[in-house]
């Protein structure tokens, strides 16, 4: 299993990570559209075996500040460095190299509906790699086992359903190795018993596979089951107004929004 301590002594069972390391890491980054800002001066890390979420009311930047760590969009100006490498700076090349370390799940799950959902792990292999095909349905099947759908390997997406899907699409993220997974609003859709299991899915993959998860999301409850930390970003400080485990922000945080946030109170009771 990950193990997290507080005096960062802990090791993630991928070899040669320490689980004390920071793996992402944010400084100074302000970004924002056309002459508005949307984030000013984050400064937050993240580290190697942590399930950290980034949380927030509608309109706080989660989405937008999830697809400049991917390396979608270049902030206005700052800092992040992504396992010791400038992303911010990176050439077309250099960006391609550091993204080859990192794995993400879209909202959708984006898998493509005229490939099955081998064809669809087997693709990240197909274009980043030289490795024969056996090899690489072989690779494809076996990340489709560690999601529990290796004997739906030849099933199209459309013949599933939207929690297996989802588990396809971490499956494809995770077809090159990477170290960290970039997840986006995994539980958006699915009933709660389903988001249940997903959520046994990432604390499985995190303690067998020791990687590093950054998740977006508003479900409290997967918070609660899979986060080892989280920050709550909020859209008219245009940044972080908390940081912390999930239930020290829920039973100590002296913001109102926050108290507002994980106490399910509406807007008229914020104090």
């Amino acid at each position: 299993m990950v193990q997290i301590s507080d005096d960062n002594e802990g090791w993630t069972n991928k070899p040669g990570v320490n689980a004390g390391d920071v793996a992402i890491d944010v400084r100074e980054f302000t970004t924002g559209y056309e002459d508005r800002v949307l984030l000013e001066d984050l400064n937050f890390s993240v580290h190697h075996g942590e399930i950290f979420i980034i949380l927030g009311g509608s309109g706080c930047g989660k989405s937008t500040l999830l697809k400049h760590l991917i390396g979608l969009y270049t902030p206005w100006s700052g800092s992040i460095r992504i396992l010791g490498r400038e992303l911010t700076q990176a050439s077309e090349k250099e960006l391609n190299e550091i993204r080859r370390d990192f794995g993400v799940m879209y909202q959708s799950g984006a898998l493509f509906g005229s490939m099955t959902i081998l064809e669809n792990v087997c693709l990240p292999l197909s274009e980043w790699t030289e490795l024969p095909r056996k090899v690489i349905n072989d690779i494809a099947y076996w990340r489709l086992s560690l999601v529990g759908l290796g004997e739906f390997s030849d099933f199209y997406p459309s013949e599933i359903s939207g929690g297996m899907r989802k588990r396809a699409a971490i499956a494809r993220a995770m077809a090159l190795d990477p170290k960290i997974l970039f997840l986006d609003e995994p539980s958006a859709g699915l009933d709660p018993i389903t988001s249940a299991d997903l959520d046994e899915l990432i604390l499985k993959l995190s303690h067998q596979l020791g990687m590093t998860f950054v998740v977006v999301t508003h479900e409290l409850d997967s918070v609660f089951n899979i986060a080892t930390r989280c920050i709550m970003l909020d859209k008219e400080a245009r940044g972080i107004i908390d940081d912390g485990p999930p239930l020290v922000l829920k039973n100590e945080s002296t913001h109102p929004k926050v108290r507002q946030f994980f106490g399910r109170q509406s807007s008229s009771r914020l104090t």
